[in-house]
């Protein structure tokens, strides 16, 4: 459905670790991807994972798929950021922001873009555009895009 769409859709496609099929779930999503010829730049797929193995396993079979490193702690912060690849993108929840606001601050200094779930309020919305997130999930997409769009 979304490959033949008359625009643009995004895809994220996220892992779920831990599981019994070790690296079989990451072949088995490149395969998928490159079956709509989605593992190459400019595709518009990117996949997230929790789980720095699972990401680095895809990025050796489809290095230009854009990747996602999920975080839902923020004291990973200080190691994941010496070991994911620099053209990643991290993913906190908005909990960790809210409830740690300097990793909010440490992530957008650290040069990677920022992809943040789960966004559902105004409250929310604003720390992520203040943050310069480039990427909101949401279990509300027609409230956020009405307030996006308010702000012109």
């Amino acid at each position: 459905m979304v490959a033949d769409y008359d625009r643009r859709i995004e895809v994220a496609v996220e892992t779920k670790h831990p599981t019994r099929y070790a690296g079989l779930v990451e072949k088995r999503v490149v395969e998928m991807l490159r079956d709509f010829g989605w593992d190459r730049a400019g595709t518009p797929a990117r996949v997230m994972s929790f789980s720095y193995t699972a990401l680095q396993r895809v990025e050796r079979l489809t290095p230009e798929v854009p990747l996602v490193q999920l975080i839902d702690h923020a004291g990973y912060w200080p190691m994941l950021r010496r070991a994911i690849g620099k053209d990643w993108s991290v993913g906190p929840g908005i909990d960790e922001l809210r409830e740690h606001p300097k990793l909010g601050t440490r992530l957008a200094r650290s040069g990677h873009d920022i992809h943040v779930w789960t966004v559902n309020t105004e409250a929310d919305l604003e720390l992520c555009l203040d943050l310069g997130v480039k990427v909101v999930i949401t279990d509300r997409p027609k409230e956020i895009l009405r307030l996006l769009d308010a702000r012109g």
